[in-house]
């Protein structure tokens, strides 16, 4: 009996240390969307790559690779994309968009008051975090300090996510005008198809909506407009008079809200609730911050915000202390292009940075906002120490095939298992 409690005590022991372990790989994102094998909507149509249900999934030492006959393009990835099957495809994270509650709450919980954000500098490199400081307080007061990790590349200035900032080339949010791209998180968008939308910027004084929308959302920088310009124009004043400077409301130069609440819930029907629901709390969050414009700024490097690396999923181990804390003049531009961040792959990602085991991406999400985790794989990384050089199939739903890390808990189980029945003896 003596021996039979030792083996409960150490079985207790191991599975508190085994859940706490598994509690933080849970949140670890999934190798497969964080590798070159996910299809998104800056790939080409014409790609073929492994789907993450490939048979023929093998390692040549740490590469991966699958049978060219498994191999299925990009185009008829997103093909199977639907609101009942999200899965197989990859998409930016909706709820990392500016203002979303998960966001805003981050922020709260890190003591911080102003807020979090993710954004593209091509100065800094995927991971780095900033403090964006607003250097025009008389034409946005009510713009807040924002601390923002990069999660993108190609971008001059600041560009800020925030729902329907501006589609630019790799959209995967809807289709526009003559474009329409492979997956889409939004059955309704800023856009000349969406004619409720277009009938409402009729009824604020664009007549030409329906021809000048399109250009505006995909090239123009996207929806304009905040709670300063809103009050200026209730105020008896034109478009002209309130518009901040370097933003354009007539329409050709820019469409600008009046009323967010209006606005935002006509401009944005996603493909799930929950993509909705965080559209709208981004474009309103914005709107009521006087962020939905271009801006005069300063950022510095920082130390990364536990906060946001924890909604982002994208861990730096260490700060660069060279460009720590100094202060660069810039400017912010804004966008939504509902792709997969080019820091969420590691081919990008391992040449930047050291990161937390794990934790060396940024979040991929599937057609409905939901996060691509390790916890929730279909198949487990087929490359391990153990399996290397050889073909594996992919994990039976027992858990048996592929040598399961779970197999010592096992059978330390069945110990104890046979402790209690020699107990009740």
């Amino acid at each position: 009996m003596a021996g039979c409690r030792m083996v409960g005590l150490v079985l207790a022991a191991k599975l508190v240390a085994f859940r706490i372990a598994g509690n933080e790989a849970s949140k670890a994102s999934s190798w497969y969307y964080k590798s070159m094998y996910a299809c998104t909507n800056s790939d080409s149509p014409n790609a073929k790559k492994c789907p993450i249900n490939a048979p023929s999934w093998a390692c040549a030492g740490t590469s991966l690779y699958c049978k060219e006959e498994d191999k299925v393009s990009c185009r008829d990835m997103g093909r199977t994309v639907s609101s009942q099957k999200p899965d197989g495809f990859g998409f930016m994270c909706p709820s990392m968009m500016l203002g979303t509650s998960e966001m805003v709450a981050a922020a709260r919980k890190d003591g911080f008051d102003g807020t979090y954000a993710v954004v593209t500098i091509d100065a800094l490199k995927c991971g780095q975090c900033v403090e964006v400081v607003n250097d025009d307080p008389v034409n946005f007061p009510l713009a807040p300090t924002i601390r923002a990790q990069v999660f993108n590349s190609v971008a001059d200035s600041i560009d800020v996510y925030m729902a329907g900032g501006g589609l630019g080339a790799h959209n995967g949010c809807s289709a526009v005008a003559d474009f329409t791209p492979m997956a889409s998180l939004y059955k309704h968008y800023p856009t000349a198809a969406n004619k409720k939308f277009v009938r409402h910027l009729e009824s604020l004084g664009y007549d030409r909506a329906e021809q000048q929308i399109d250009q505006v959302i995909r090239w123009g920088g996207g929806l304009r407009g905040g709670k300063t310009y809103a009050d200026c124009i209730k105020s008896g004043n034109t478009p002209d008079r309130c518009q901040p400077p370097g933003n354009g409301c007539n329409g050709g130069g820019g469409i600008c809200m009046q009323d967010p609440t209006e606005t935002c819930k006509l401009a944005f029907v996603g493909k799930s609730e929950f993509v909705t629901k965080k559209a709208m709390e981004s474009c309103i969050y914005a709107f009521n911050h006087d962020l939905h414009w271009n801006r005069k700024v300063t950022y510095s490097v920082i130390d990364c915000p536990r906060g946001l690396t924890e909604m982002t999923g994208l861990v730096p181990e260490k700060t660069d202390g060279a460009k720590k804390g100094v202060k660069v003049k810039s400017s912010t531009t804004t966008m939504e292009d509902c792709a997969e961040p080019s820091c969420s792959r590691t081919m990008h990602t391992d040449k930047t940075g050291v990161w937390k085991k794990g934790f060396n991406a940024i979040y991929t999400c599937n057609g409905a906002g939901q996060k691509y985790l390790e916890s929730n794989d279909p198949l487990q990384f087929p490359c391990t120490s153990t399996m290397a050089n050889r073909p594996v199939q992919p994990q039976t739903q027992n858990g048996d095939a592929g040598g399961s890390s779970n197999q010592g808990n096992r059978n330390h189980v069945i110990n104890a298992a046979n402790c209690a029945t020699d107990a009740e003896n």
